[in-house]
């Protein structure tokens, strides 16, 4: 689960009528898929024919009780929107959701059909004259949503009123991209003003995240587009995670009274930090600053201690905050992660200030594309985003023993399921360095790192410890960076597509104050498991079965999200969590079953506790295959003998034989 939060409703559309623009791909597609669930009549209008009747395939595919049509839309063309309108009016007496969500960000300057400049005529003046034309549909619906899918680089943006078009060498990608996302911000709320108080239509803007979707496709330059793509990798969210968004503004009944405003995910939750003690380090800029801030709101007597290198910056920072929160009780204390001996130094420091920490929240991290090195001689990411904060955690520890509850929360990365620890060669020396590699592997070893905490914590601990990736936010986390050229590039992305340096904090105060995860250690915050297991708790009271059914076997070799093996992290890990997680529901049932699919062929299997996820040239297909299902017979058998013999669940696994079905 991630925090973006998932969109908790329930609202069924059935009868409904929605619009989808852009649908054929990313969220778009998505969208249309979430909502053909609810009962709704889908239409998507899409330039691309061919891609729009495969889309439609695979929604069906999925849903087969799903409506929904394609009728062709180019947004660049005037004439082609009123053509789309006419065959709405021919075939509907009303629409309840309008969705907007086609985009185009380009590098080259281009023309619409009628003139105007490519992104601002697509994004901006084709959904504003869509929509207009629909209004009167719109109208008739009992109660109707508009929602334009903006971005936050609307905040950078600006109206070039006499220059429109950019013509005359005015032209930049970044500027004509901000400028379309502005502009629809600035649609939806002069639209909200001019539908009045009665209407029964609302319109509202929102920024999805950066997605893993091709968006840069239309990126022309081979380097711009290599950028653009890894950038991609390294710090995007899901496509399902990316519709959240969209489905709150299209669901959520709350908003009925809203209109015109711009949507950004945030934490709700109400815990307090009365009296606690808070160790934040790199919090002198971006969402550390944030986390400060925000923490600092929640409680008397609450004590926030900033470990930063640069003291200017950290005095500032306080300054801002306190400016913020007169009651913010937040001192500074100097630490380079860098070096060991000033990690000792302020562990010292606060030894002798503090009888206990609560909350210790590894925030620092640096991003270089030139090699360095730390002061004691490690490559300069790996030791200060990951050595670093593994000395300081250990060096605190005795401390956050003496809380009655303390959490230690280690802000990684998506980019982690791309990496590899490099053992032979940790350092990347001998021409082996390049940034994404030293920051994947940085963002592994945090992960990993995290995983081995908590489980050398073990279960009675106090102590819970957290991994998440924050999104990619509008910080200038890039300015290590030396070459201008990735420089420019990932300065300009960011602004593009980042999320608002308090979105960004979201998962960490998740992670930070979230009370039902008391129970959880060692997670990384970026999953669909919970996400599904949370669905079932919001709706059901028990479980009588449970049936662990899903595999996949004999593949290439590949990766989980979560950096696991792919067959044995499926078919073993990702049923080991789901049943873990249902386990009190289970409960609740008078008898309840677990029944888990294995294989017989998990008699020739092993488990490589030595290289589980049998890398470094291991990796075989069968070996896979076979230690995935018998980690499912021996998960079994544990699980039985655990649940005892006075239980109300049983658990069973099997083989169910060779099977005429699509596994091969």
């Amino acid at each position: 689960m991630s925090k973006r939060n998932k969109c908790r409703s329930n609202k069924q559309l059935n009868g409904q009528v929605v619009i989808i623009t852009g649908a054929n791909h990313g969220i778009g597609k998505e969208t249309a898929y979430q909502l053909s669930l609810r009962g709704a009549k889908i239409i998507i209008g899409c330039r691309d024919e061919l891609r729009a009747e495969n889309a439609i395939k695979e929604i069906v595919s999925l849903n087969p009780n799903a409506n929904i049509i394609h009728i062709k839309l180019d947004l660049s063309s005037l004439q082609s929107i009123r053509a789309f309108v006419q065959q709405i009016y021919e075939n509907e007496t009303k629409i309840d959701l309008l969705i907007n969500n086609a985009g185009i960000g380009a590098d080259t300057e281009g023309q619409t059909e009628d003139g105007f400049e490519l992104s601002f005529g697509t994004n901006h003046l084709g959904h504003y004259l869509l929509t207009l034309q629909l209004l009167p549909l719109l109208r008739k619906a009992p109660k109707a949503r508009i929602i334009n899918v903006s971005s936050s680089v609307y905040a950078s943006g600006k109206i070039n009123f006499e220059n429109i078009n950019l013509r005359n060498g005015a032209f930049e990608m970044w500027t004509a991209y901000s400028q379309s996302k502005l502009a629809n911000v600035l649609f939806t709320r002069e639209l909200a003003k001019r539908l009045g108080d009665n209407t029964t239509i609302s319109a509202y803007s929102l920024h999805p995240g950066i997605i893993n979707t091709e968006w840069y496709r239309h990126i022309e330059s081979p380097v711009g587009k290599f950028i653009a793509k890894n950038f991609t990798k390294m710090f995007a969210i899901s496509i399902e995670r990316g519709t959240q968004t969209t489905l709150y503004c299209a669901l959520e009944e709350s908003l009925d009274n809203e209109s015109g405003f711009y949507y950004e995910n945030k934490y709700e939750g109400d815990t307090r930090l009365d009296g606690q003690v808070v160790v934040i380090t790199g919090a002198n800029q971006g969402i550390g600053k944030e986390t400060a801030y925000q923490l600092s709101l929640r409680g008397a007597k609450t004590n926030i201690i900033i470990g930063c290198r640069d003291e200017l910056r950290a005095e500032n920072a306080i300054k801002e905050i306190v400016s913020r929160n007169p009651n913010a009780n937040i001192i500074h204390i100097k630490l380079d992660l860098s070096s060991l001996q000033s990690i000792r130094a302020f562990v010292q420091q606060i030894y002798e200030n503090e009888t206990k920490i609560d909350l210790l929240i590894n925030n620092a991290a640096i991003a270089s594309d030139i090699e360095g090195k730390t002061e004691d001689g490690f490559e300069l990411i790996f030791g200060t985003s990951h050595l670093g904060h593994y000395l300081l955690t250990l060096q605190l520890l005795p401390l956050l023993r003496k809380a009655p509850k303390a959490r230690v929360i280690n802000v990684s990365s998506l980019a982690y399921a791309s990496g590899r620890i490099h053992f032979e060669n940790i350092n990347l020396r001998n021409g082996a360095f390049n940034m994404m590699a030293a920051n994947s592997q940085s963002k592994l070893a945090t992960v990993l790192f995290t995983r081995e905490l908590a489980k050398r914590l073990g279960a009675n601990t106090t102590i819970n410890a957290y991994s998440l990736h924050p999104g990619l936010v509008d910080t200038e986390w890039y300015r290590h960076i030396e070459s201008p050229v990735v420089k420019f590039i990932a300065k300009n992305v960011t602004k593009m597509f980042a999320m608002s340096v308090e979105r960004g904090t979201q998962t960490t105060l998740y992670c930070a104050l979230e009370e039902s995860l008391d129970s959880e250690s060692g997670f990384y915050y970026e999953f669909s498991i919970r996400a599904f297991v949370q669905q079932i708790y919001e709706n059901e009271t028990k479980i009588d079965l449970l049936i662990n059914n899903a595999g996949i076997g004999f593949i290439p070799e590949l990766k989980t999200d979560d950096g696991f093996e792919m067959t044995f992290g499926t078919n073993h890990l990702g049923h080991y969590l789901l049943t873990l997680q249902l386990l009190p529901l289970l409960r609740n049932a008078p008898k309840a079953r677990v029944i888990t699919l294995s294989s017989g062929i998990h008699m020739l299997g092993k488990i490589h506790f030595d290289n589980l996820n049998l890398r470094n040239g291991v990796y075989d297909h069968q070996e896979a295959y076979a230690q995935s299902k018998l980690a499912n017979v021996l998960f079994t058998r544990e699980l039985a003998k655990r649940l005892g013999a006075n239980t109300s669940i049983n658990a069973y696994s099997l083989h169910p034989g060779v099977v005429a079905t699509d596994w091969f």
